[in-house]
């Protein structure tokens, strides 16, 4: 998981963390009792780790549930949550026995969109989470891609490209799923031919550290691939560089999944990413055009 308190303040505005929903004309603010709220049976997002929830709940309990979940009325005396479960979560761990609550006469066709806009907005949701979310609304709604990526405010092959995603092997979706596997990797890792052979390159990613253009280069079979340029004295032709130079562009390369060099001259110099290809160019215009929203803290 990426540490977004290390990357600082200009460079967390790359995955910012303010909620998508507001307040709308109609809706009334509660305070509800925990147990009378149930969970979103269309929530996107599978996981709720422990060692998520638990800071939260920390946080929770020293200064309050600073933004209200959303729910729907289901009854005289029973809500569901239509966005807001990671909340609602530690809330119950920290023991409270009332959250404030926006209520919202939600339909069923809104309530997997508004909890997949919020999840997004707040980057909780993993690539194959976010692909099957994406999949459910095509299924279930009838959404066209570009419906889809108008409404969560994505670009269509960002969508596209998210949704190839299940085409992977199961087991190689749970290495995305629990970030083991890059979404660049992952998206070269379907060049490959069949099954087999995305599982062998897999192997080669982690045991030779393969970057995500070499990977593409192998899935393709490109005959004069080399990974590594060497120098005439056979050694490799790395740069030299600070380790906290390397440990920053290793950081960055887990935001973009592409290889990121920073050269730095004493305080100027310049960041540099990579792309293979105008999809590849359109992903990384997408994740840096998130940076021009201003970072706000939010529970």
């Amino acid at each position: 998981m990426i540490n977004k308190r290390g990357l600082g303040r200009g460079l967390g505005a790359l995955i910012p963390e303010t909620s998508g929903l507001s307040h709308e004309e109609g809706d009334t603010i509660l305070s509800i009792p925990i147990h009378e709220i149930e969970p979103n049976p269309h929530q996107p997002r599978h996981d709720f780790p422990t060692e998520e929830l638990d800071p939260l709940a920390d946080s929770i309990k020293e200064s309050g549930l600073l933004q209200p979940v959303l729910v729907r009325r289901v009854g005289d005396s029973r809500f569901q949550l239509v966005a807001g479960e990671r909340r609602w979560r530690a809330a119950t761990r920290a023991g409270f026995e009332r959250i404030p609550a926006i209520v919202r006469d939600a339909r069923d066709s809104e309530m997997l969109p508004l909890a997949l806009i919020e999840n997004l907005v707040r980057e909780d949701l993993n690539p194959i989470d976010e692909a099957l979310a994406y999949q459910e609304l095509a299924e279930s709604e009838e959404w066209t891609q570009e419906q889809i990526a108008e409404r969560v405010g994505k670009g269509r092959v960002h969508v596209a490209n998210t949704i190839r995603l299940l085409n992977l092997p199961r087991s190689l979706q749970k290495e995305v799923r629990e970030g083991s596997l890059t979404r660049g990797h992952a998206r070269a890792l379907l060049a490959c031919k069949n099954e087999s052979e995305m599982l062998k390159l897999y192997e080669q990613i982690l045991t030779q550290s393969l970057t995500v253009r070499e990977t593409e280069e192998r899935a393709a079979g490109t005959p004069e691939f080399t990974p590594r340029k060497k120098t005439t004295k056979g050694r490799t032709n790395a740069r030299s560089v600070s380790p906290e130079t390397r440990e920053l562009e290793e950081r960055l390369q887990r935001v973009f999944g592409t290889p990121v060099q920073i050269h730095d001259r004493g305080g100027r110099g310049r960041v540099s990413l990579e792309y293979y290809s105008y999809e590849d160019l359109d992903r990384l215009l997408e994740i840096l055009g998130s940076a021009s929203q201003p970072a706000a803290r939010t529970d």
